[in-house]
């Protein structure tokens, strides 16, 4: 390991010979590459990279596959990027979770999201929307799932007061169109509630 690091800077250019020789065309020449990374990135953004959020994950179901989740992360630990970068250590970290989750166990589609909430209730929806929040805080590999959950729940809401004002509209034009046979209806539906209140509560007067 020595002798190699030994070759490794017998081939770099000699610095005082560079700072003697100003004028040396070799030496501008290979100076130059270093010149060039000295540019600051913020000069030359990268514009055409877009970040597209990530499928939603199916996730391990029982103790023992999470254990063997946890116990494939940490055979993994040697592999990671030094610490002391932090970006470069957190991003290959979320990657080799993501990774492993999305190979062993699949993604989530969006029409696969919508079948699996479509049956449920608004109260119960609303429950593992903040859920989803709680666990997507410090992971954005929630952002996907988060937002097909809402819209779902915002759709539901819309359906249930759409079918409202249908109800009302509806009474009203038959109150419009015939209005003493629409109230002897109305009349005799409460009449019948009414009936219902006092059998299933007799001390209700």
């Amino acid at each position: 390991m020595h002798q190699r690091v030994c070759k490794i800077f017998k081939n770099f250019p000699n610095s005082d010979s560079t700072a003697n020789n100003p004028d040396d065309g070799s030496n501008s020449e290979l100076l130059s590459p270093q010149r060039q990374s000295l540019v600051p990135p913020s000069i030359t953004p990268n514009i055409d990279k877009v970040e597209t959020p990530l499928p939603g994950l199916k996730l391990p179901e029982t103790a023992k596959q999470w254990a063997e989740a946890n116990a494939y992360f940490h055979s993994q630990r040697a592999n990671l990027p030094n610490v002391n970068n932090i970006d470069n250590f957190t991003n290959s970290l979320q990657s080799l979770i993501y990774d492993y989750f999305a190979s062993n166990y699949g993604t989530l589609e969006t029409k696969t999201i919508s079948s699996v909430y479509q049956n449920k209730s608004i109260n119960k929806l609303k429950k593992e929307l903040k859920q989803l929040k709680v666990l997507g805080r410090n992971n954005h590999n929630y952002d996907l799932q988060t937002k097909a959950l809402s819209k779902k729940i915002r759709l539901k809401l819309s359906a249930v007061k759409a079918q409202k004002c249908r109800k009302n509209s509806d009474i009203t034009n038959r109150l419009q169109q015939k209005l003493w046979p629409t109230c002897i209806t109305v009349n005799h539906q409460i009449e019948q509630a009414m009936m219902l209140i006092k059998y299933i509560s007799p001390s209700c007067t």
